[in-house]
């Protein structure tokens, strides 16, 4: 069964929301945030957004399962198509419900909850 540090460090590591990321110089911040996410949890792959867009490109059944771990709030105003908002105060009751034959992506806003 995931835990809930598993959980949070994977939702930590994913910083995917698209358009929140500049590609210019004004990203240095985010390549900082980056690195400590990497170093704190250095086993949780990251994805780009790149590599998501590229994935969600594709077929619908080889979408990866999008989670969204922001607040409710956050959730209503926007969220990625598809995405399922998961409450991060009953993670592996929601983490049961994850189709375990399909990747996951787990995001918020900044990559650190």
């Amino acid at each position: 069964m995931f835990s809930l540090r598993l959980f949070l460090s994977i939702a930590a590591a994913l910083a995917a929301l698209p358009g929140c990321r500049p590609d210019d110089s004004s990203s240095a911040p985010w390549r900082i945030v980056d690195s400590q996410i990497q170093k704190q949890y250095p086993d949780v792959p990251l994805i780009s957004t790149d590599a998501l867009a590229a994935q969600l490109a594709g077929p619908p059944e080889t979408h990866p399962v999008l989670l969204d771990a922001r607040a409710p709030e956050e959730y209503a105003v926007s969220h990625l198509a598809g995405a399922v908002r998961v409450d991060t105060t009953s993670l592996e009751q929601a983490l049961m419900d994850v189709d375990r034959e399909r990747p996951f992506v787990v995001y918020c806003s900044v990559g650190v909850r």
